[in-house]
């Protein structure tokens, strides 16, 4: 399988989330030491420690999804390893996080990492998560709906990909929603875009037709000549 990635944005973003984080940790100890020192200040004691305590959440995002290992670009190429150059992915290139070309056709790969028994029926998206405890119950939890994501994801990438290969009309790109959790399990009942479990993709990916979709020429011509083939 053909795979690039903006190496450059990796690594970017997961330096900007150490770089938040240490900069929200030293704000919220200056918060603690103005409250010592200069306790009449109180607005500015609030500000600094709110300051603080926003960055340290922005640093902890950008680093969650960024910094650890393995990635979601990684996770992706690790279940997709196997396949032949006929697949193509790219990772943080084209609008879309992952976009997947294959002989069936365009994907956008949005990724989740909820865990648990996935449900999803009547519209409503739902988890039942293991029990904690030995005396504690199943809790079922409803989840956010990943339509909109999803459905963005893939209007992102078709609209680049008209730009950068100048078609007439947006090409066809199909969204999946790939749940990465070991402890996923899917019970679905027609959901409005296809959705499977990472072990599971490239077994998905291989049952499809064959369908019309960028020749491979379209596909080498949206590779930058900064990035190289990993």
């Amino acid at each position: 399988m053909q795979r690039y990635i903006d190496a450059a944005k990796v690594r970017r973003n997961s330096r900007l989330g150490t770089a938040f984080s240490l900069a929200g940790l030293a704000l919220m100890i200056a918060g603690i030491v103005l409250a010592f020192t200069r306790q009449q200040e109180f607005f500015l004691i609030l500000a600094v420690s709110f300051s603080g305590l926003t960055l340290s959440q922005l640093g902890m995002i950008l680093r969650n999804r960024w910094g650890r290992h393995p990635r979601m670009d990684e996770m992706l190429d690790e279940a997709l390893k196997g396949l032949d150059d006929r697949y193509a992915i790219f990772h943080y290139l084209l609008g879309a996080s992952h976009a997947l070309f294959t002989p069936a056709g365009t994907f956008a790969l949005c990724t989740s990492d909820a865990d648990g028994e996935i449900h999803y029926q009547d519209g409503t998206w739902t988890r039942t998560r293991p029990k904690p405890g030995l005396f504690t119950r199943s809790r079922l939890q409803r989840l956010p709906d990943p339509t909109a994501q999803v459905q963005a994801d893939a209007r992102r990438l078709a609209q680049t990909l008209q730009r950068r290969l100048q078609l007439d009309h947006e090409p066809p790109v199909r969204p999946v929603l790939v749940f990465v959790d070991p402890r996923a399990q899917l019970s679905l009942e027609e959901t409005p875009f296809p959705a499977v479990h990472l072990k599971k993709l490239k077994a998905y990916l291989r049952s499809l037709p064959r369908a019309r979709g960028l020749t491979p020429d379209q596909v080498s011509s949206l590779v930058p000549a900064r990035f190289r083939q990993e």
